[in-house]
């Protein structure tokens, strides 16, 4: 499979992940982010995103609404890319 194309499916398939996480307010933030990003995402932020969505929902949601600090140096670039997407 060639790059970009495996790129295309990883998008696609974050995309999906985004919107489809259980936790609606998690739900709509992220998946509005994704929509507005995610096609001019290159590799490295895709993997970062990615990342991001691997994150438990509490610790999520925690991070981008709750205003709580992350406790540790490996917190994904995209909290807060996301954050200031929605003005929070």
């Amino acid at each position: 499979m060639d790059m970009s194309l495996e790129l295309d499916v990883r998008r696609r398939r974050a995309l999906y992940r985004a919107g489809h996480r259980g936790m609606k307010e998690l739900d709509l933030l992220l998946s509005q982010f994704a929509r507005a990003r995610i096609a001019d995402m290159n590799e490295l932020e895709l993997c970062q995103f990615e990342a991001l969505l691997e994150l438990p929902d509490p610790q999520l949601h925690g991070w981008l609404v709750s205003l709580e600090p992350p406790v540790s140096d490996d917190v994904p670039k995209f909290v807060g890319a996301v954050r200031a997407y929605h003005g929070l």
